[in-house]
């Protein structure tokens, strides 16, 4: 048994005993949710499209004569297709001509003069196992008057199905989804619904035109097509009339790109699965008067230990929002990383070395506690004693040198994350578990296709 979904989902005329209404005036009211079955989509478990149904924990927006924006917590258990909501917040008062239910709930969710519903279309969806993530979707419910306390949501997005595998098995970060056309598909959006109507979205002229499904530490993808990992990205009905492109990122920067030509069409409520994709990622290169690195922050750069080891002048030190990194300019091209040049730097996560760099010297990158990964330039000739001694949590080396650059001695990564791995390129694996002051890291090289 797969997974259950974390969310709410269309609410189910579920014929249920309960009174048609509920009393929901004064504190502690509870009203009754239900998600509407007739959806092509719903379903709680991955295999055959099951139901889609509530989640523990669950919370929705709630409308009515009496009060605006409430809080409401889903009472039951998860997998229940209908079940009571209790009040947790309380809004401001309200002269609505009916009642409303929003999934999910939003402080700033509200009714309009025209009672359309503005709501906030997420531009960040979470990662879910053959699902999509909690709160990535939106629901709407009407009542049948201004005293309705028993409402069904009806499913406000549709759905494209993102399938991604990699022989290596790379571990994804996350994935962006733009429509080449620049549609809208996040952000301000207006709901249109009427009591038993079907529910439409209208995109603000401020929404954006990207979605990006955050998988957390990051997602280890299937090997093959059959076993390929879904992602599941919530979208308002559009047709992305010149396609679309998918941006992967995965856990050590590198980039997957794939880009569509013919018109791609989301239906409300409906799932479009598109074909396997085999997700083979290139790592982005600095210029040869830059060094790339994350250290966990967008707003405190780090500083080399000795600028000076570098042989040029920083000439900015910023974050760049669209590489998702801090790029270090120098006034000249980097040919050496020499001794100390990031000595004992813990903040450091990962470090991206420009070509043209020809060696790295001694102690260079030594007790940078958090540096999860580096890549080293193919033009890298040496690499001297120590360089990533105690990396401890180095797990990932890209070293593209055709041939092994002469290492200063058996320690160059010693002590680092016991799950490393060091990349080479695919042709030079033997060469470089047979090179000298390579073979103690015999088990850990494997080959990688860089180009």
């Amino acid at each position: 048994m797969k997974k259950i979904i974390l969310l709410t989902l269309f609410v189910a005329l579920c014929g249920c005993t309960q009174n048609n209404d509920y009393n929901i005036s004064g504190e502690g009211r509870t009203i009754y949710a239900s998600i509407d079955t007739s959806a092509s989509i719903n379903r709680v478990y991955a295999e055959n499209y099951k139901h889609i149904y509530w989640h523990e924990g669950d919370e929705i927006s709630f409308f009515d004569a009496n009060t605006y924006n409430s809080k409401y917590s889903f009472a039951g258990s998860t997998g229940e297709k209908g079940g009571e909501f209790n009040a947790v917040a309380t809004g401001t008062s309200s002269a609505l001509s009916t009642t409303y239910g929003v999934y999910p709930y939003n402080a700033q969710t509200a009714i309009n003069n025209d009672e359309t519903i503005s709501v906030e279309l997420p531009a960040t969806q979470l990662y879910a196992e053959d699902s999509f993530g909690k709160g990535a979707t939106t629901l709407v419910a009407v009542g049948k008057n201004a005293s309705d306390g028993r409402i069904y949501f009806k499913n406000a997005c549709g759905y494209l199905l993102i399938k991604l595998y990699n022989p290596n098995g790379e571990t994804v970060k996350r994935i962006t989804l733009k429509g080449n056309a620049g549609e809208k598909i996040a952000g301000a959006a207006n709901i249109t619904a009427s009591y038993g109507g079907t529910p439409s979205v209208a995109m603000a002229e401020d929404a954006t035109g990207s979605v990006t499904i955050d998988c957390g530490k990051g997602i280890t993808i299937g090997t093959t097509a059959e076993s390929a990992t879904e992602f599941w990205f919530a979208l308002p009905e559009t047709t992305f009339t010149s396609g679309i492109t998918i941006t992967a990122i995965n856990t050590s920067g590198a980039t997957y790109k794939k880009a569509t030509s013919n018109p791609v069409v989301i239906t409300r409520t409906d799932m479009l699965p598109m074909k396997a994709l085999k997700a083979e990622f290139e790592l982005s290169q600095p210029d040869t008067n830059e060094i790339w690195y994350t250290n966990g922050s967008t707003t405190s750069p780090s500083i080399p230990y000795s600028s000076a080891a570098l042989g040029a002048t920083i000439q900015s030190n910023s974050y760049d929002a669209d590489k998702e990194c801090w790029v270090i300019k120098f006034d000249k091209n980097i040919t050496t990383v020499g001794d100390n040049a990031f000595y004992y730097n813990t903040n450091v996560t990962s470090i991206i070395l420009p070509e043209g760099v020809t060696s790295i010297g001694k102690y260079a990158f030594y007790f940078c506690t958090k540096l999860t990964s580096v890549t080293i330039p193919k033009s890298v000739t040496s690499i001297g004693a120590y360089a990533f001694y105690c990396c401890y949590a180095l797990s990932s080396v890209y070293c593209k040198p055709t041939t092994p650059p002469s290492a200063g001695n058996g320690f160059v990564f010693y002590n680092n994350a016991s799950t490393r791995k060091i990349y080479v390129p695919e042709a030079s694996v033997d060469a470089y578990k047979n090179a000298y002051n390579w073979t103690n890291y015999t088990n850990y090289i494997e080959g990688y296709k860089f180009e």
